[in-house]
């Protein structure tokens, strides 16, 4: 479903800069409109955020020596899956 615009709703985005916040009166959650190209971009942001966020607490780990060497890693996912020893 694809709600749409009143010309209120319009007019107020245009004037607070592309941005509506708006109150569902029965539950008093704040819900924001906002245009669909500046939701993606924050979005994309965010994820590339987190990204970031992953590799440097991955090199944390190397670094602060909390890691599994290659060997046992292999073997758990061998035994895991029922593949043969890398020894066959």
């Amino acid at each position: 479903m694809r709600a749409r615009l009143t010309a209120e709703q319009r007019s107020a985005i245009r004037r607070q800069g592309g941005i509506l916040e708006l109150e569902d009166e029965e539950t008093n959650r704040l819900y924001v409109i906002v245009d669909s190209e500046l939701h993606h971009r924050a979005m994309k942001a965010l994820e590339e955020r987190d990204v970031q966020q992953a590799i440097q607490a991955g090199i944390d780990d190397l670094e602060a020596g909390r890691v599994v060497p290659f060997a046992e890693v292999d073997a758990r996912l061998r035994r895991k899956l029922g593949l043969p020893t890398a020894d066959s």
